[in-house]
């Protein structure tokens, strides 16, 4: 082949090379933002939500009892309930003999965290770490279900430096201030105060509190044996609450109640029909349904009979 011809073939190659396909790049693809399909609430009025909690308990009894369960829960061995009437106005005080308000790095009082962890119950957290054996009131509103009792809240307790202080709330004020109290001897424990009442609490009389309080505790105080008075200085008249007693006859040998929650003990008595004859629901000697019969499913004889207690 003469050097003419090579050249030739050569020039034939690269123009078939030339002509072949080159392989295509792969495009890309513009990738889509993510959007977030999950997420977690979040209040967006605080003060809104603080006065839905305090407007959820509309019994002033009941908000009586929390307040005596917190005694209860501080190792209180005597609380005392006063009702009665100061400089024209009338008032409620629990007071007891306690561990008093947890206090804070500087020995005093916490009663900031009291104000600021609305419905963030330390009790909760005591049971989670489990240190809160047998205490209650965990999901409860706490201080604030004296919405339904007064107006002006005043929590009174011992720092470590012997003196007194005091937290004052108000009804419908998100604001809370602290100051030291003037006593002649600083006391163990603590003391709620509510003053003035409201107007339809002011004929909640000693004995409707004793009545109550003797049911919906029966258990917590027969338990804790922990003695708690009522005085309605009012009525001239002092009241201790004794855990109430069941007229009819214990049913013996029932059988025992085992639930995914834990198991639960039946305690029955057979009495006379009557109107108050009925069979509640309590939880570790609190009682959180009055009457059984109202649960779904169960609105039938005998639990509607009115011969069980």
């Amino acid at each position: 082949m003469s050097a003419d011809d090579a050249t030739a073939l050569g020039d034939r190659n690269a123009g078939r090379d030339s002509g072949r396909r080159k392989p295509k790049t792969p495009a890309k693809i513009a990738s889509k933002p993510k959007t977030a399909n999950s997420g977690k609430l979040k209040i967006g009025d605080d003060w809104n939500a603080i006065r839905i909690i305090a407007l959820s308990q509309s019994n002033p009894l009941k908000s009586i009892a929390e307040f005596v369960e917190n005694s209860i829960d501080a190792h209180a061995t005597t609380i005392t309930i006063t009702r009665g009437r100061e400089h024209g106005a009338h008032y409620l005080s629990i007071r007891d003999d306690g561990d008093g308000v947890p206090r804070d790095e500087d020995g005093l009082p916490n009663f900031k965290y009291v104000a600021t962890h609305i419905c963030d119950s330390i009790k909760r957290h005591l049971k989670a770490e489990g240190f809160g054996t047998g205490l209650q009131g965990e999901f409860g509103i706490g201080l604030l279900s004296f919405w339904t009792v007064g107006d002006i809240l005043t929590m009174t307790s011992t720092g470590a430096d012997q003196r007194a202080y005091q937290m004052t709330m108000s009804k419908g004020d998100s604001r809370y201030t602290v100051s030291p109290r003037r006593v002649l001897f600083a006391e163990r424990g603590t003391e709620l105060r509510i003053s003035p009442l409201l107007e339809g609490i002011r004929s909640l009389s000693g004995e409707k509190i004793q009545w109550y309080l003797a049911s919906e505790l029966r258990d917590r105080i027969r338990n804790a044996r922990v003695r708690v008075t009522v005085i309605d200085r009012l009525a001239r008249k002092q009241y201790e609450v004794e855990p109430r007693a069941y007229e009819g006859r214990l049913l013996h040998q029932l059988p025992g109640v085992r639930t995914s929650f834990g198991d639960a003990y039946a305690e029955l008595y057979l009495a006379e029909p009557a109107d108050s004859c009925r069979v509640a629901l309590t939880r570790t000697g609190t009682r959180v349904i009055e009457d059984f019969a109202t649960l779904p499913g169960l609105e039938h004889a005998p639990w509607t009979s009115r011969y069980l207690q």
